[in-house]
């Protein structure tokens, strides 16, 4: 998880890379809106235009660092105060296990951000994660979580006929 220290910038990981936590963290992106689902606990979650903007390049496999340069060029602010609440969404994404550090660190994360970032000249604002758990229960129900490696209809125990 990143860490800020009191009074102090946070430590940024500017080479850092991020890939969606599956298979257990599902994601769309619907008119502008991502809808992320975690079929383990049953929740599901939602990022506003910018927050939607800000996943689509994490999940890319693009640089924290690069996000943040491609926000700056794209909305008008401050670069600490853009890379501040992107850093509170990466937070926040990490606290609910939605994302987790890549392993491939080699990856080259050729994304273009000029596509997901269009130069706007908005005043940027801080990307919202809001997390639901009305569904949780219909969620935790779906029959993909009774089975095992051998997969579905197969309930666990059985084997798959070839």
């Amino acid at each position: 998880m990143l860490r800020r220290l009191e009074n102090c910038e946070p430590i940024m990981y500017s080479s850092q890379r991020f890939s969606l936590n599956e298979p257990t963290v599902i994601q769309e992106i619907i008119d502008g809106e991502a809808i992320i689902a975690d079929l383990s606990q049953g929740f599901y979650y939602s990022l506003d235009s910018t927050g939607s903007q800000v996943w689509n390049a994490l999940v890319s496999g693009c640089t924290i660092d690069s996000i943040v340069d491609a926000c700056t060029a794209s909305f008008t602010g401050d670069r600490e105060e853009i890379a501040s609440g992107i850093y509170r969404l990466l937070d926040r994404l990490q606290e609910e296990q939605l994302i987790v550090p890549r392993v491939d660190e080699g990856s080259n994360g050729n994304t273009d951000l000029t596509e997901v970032f269009a130069a706007s000249g908005e005043a940027f604002t801080a990307p919202v994660l809001s997390k639901y758990t009305d569904m949780e229960q219909l969620l935790l129900l779906d029959p993909i979580h009774d089975v095992d490696e051998t997969g579905w209809p197969n309930e666990p125990g059985t084997e798959a006929q070839d």
